[in-house]
């Protein structure tokens, strides 16, 4: 009976017990976690005075609007690609030496036994 008698009044204290065990360990977690993402946006971030972060935000917009212009002249290249005038194809170049412009198919010339190759460039006329 004696050990009866000491388990029932050893039970609340051993509850307590277990209950500030478990609120510790629950405080530690937190804590861990909590330094984790300190660590984790100190290493992502290595700003000064928050200088990186306005950097960062200044070279996003920077991007955006060059992304924004290449965006522009691709939708506006795309509604002018290519033109047919007198049975010749003109096709807008992206790259090389008449890039953006509308250029026909090369055609091949032999003038005095040299090769040459002839393009035509369509384009708006411009006085000075």
């Amino acid at each position: 009976m004696l050990g009866l008698h000491n388990f029932l009044t050893d039970a609340p204290a051993t509850q307590a017990r277990v209950e500030r065990h478990a609120a510790s360990r629950r405080r530690a977690i937190v804590a861990a976690a909590a330094a984790d993402a300190a660590n984790a946006a100190a290493a992502t971030i290595p700003s000064v005075n928050g200088r990186a972060q306005l950097r960062e935000s200044e070279e996003m917009q920077r991007l955006n609007k060059v992304w924004a212009r290449q965006e522009n002249l691709r939708v506006k290249a795309g509604m002018e690609d290519a033109k047919i005038y007198g049975g010749v194809k003109y096709e807008r170049k992206a790259t090389g030496p008449f890039m953006g412009k509308l250029v026909s198919q090369g055609t091949i010339l032999n003038i005095d036994g040299e090769d040459f190759v002839e393009y035509r460039v369509l384009t708006k006329p411009s006085f000075f």
